[in-house]
């Protein structure tokens, strides 16, 4: 909530499909603050590979009005936007802190970054899926945004992997 008033610092409305820009252009039209959090999705298909700029959350958008708090409540009325995400707006109350988490997780381009391994060279993890589940492994290097090799320990002899890096887990 902002200043300890009823009216939260974010609201979040759910868009119409596939209609989150639509709605985010609508709200900024009406004097609005909104935020649309959007990531790079890299799209695989017949051995091609594109990346597309995406809603990190299908179908939200969040939005302000910080000079005029009652004015939001109106925001579902506006083009491309549905309603609120919580049956009422007061349900649909989203802490500031959420959002500047979100904020701090984006690229300089304004995009969140998403599967970001945060391990360290030389770091003990172990393998949590697939054919090496509970195999201890330790951390070389990242080889993108969403695999990482690492050092394993297999049938005698010290193998370099690249891993996915939702398969990884730091040992303490």
């Amino acid at each position: 909530m902002s200043d300890g008033g009823i009216y939260p610092s974010w609201t979040c409305l759910l868009t119409q499909p596939r209609h989150e820009q639509y709605a985010f252009d609508s709200l900024i039209e009406a004097g609005i603050e909104a935020y649309l959090p959007r990531y790079t999705k890299i799209i695989k298909h017949a051995r091609k590979c594109r990346t597309e700029v995406r809603p990190l959350f299908t179908r939200y958008i969040f939005a302000r009005a910080v000079d005029d708090p009652i004015r939001i409540q109106s925001a579902y009325r506006l083009r491309g936007i549905s309603g609120f995400v919580g049956k009422t707006f007061y349900n649909s109350v989203v802490r500031e802190d959420v959002i500047n988490l979100i904020r701090s997780r984006e690229t300089d381009e304004g995009l969140v970054e998403l599967n970001i391994a945060k391990f360290t060279a030389g770091q003990k993890l172990k393998l949590i899926n697939g054919p090496l589940a509970e195999f201890e492994a330790i951390f070389q290097e990242p080889n993108d945004k969403k695999r990482s090799w690492v050092l394993v320990e297999l049938l005698g002899k010290i193998h370099r992997l690249k891993i996915d890096n939702h398969n990884l887990m730091a040992i303490h």
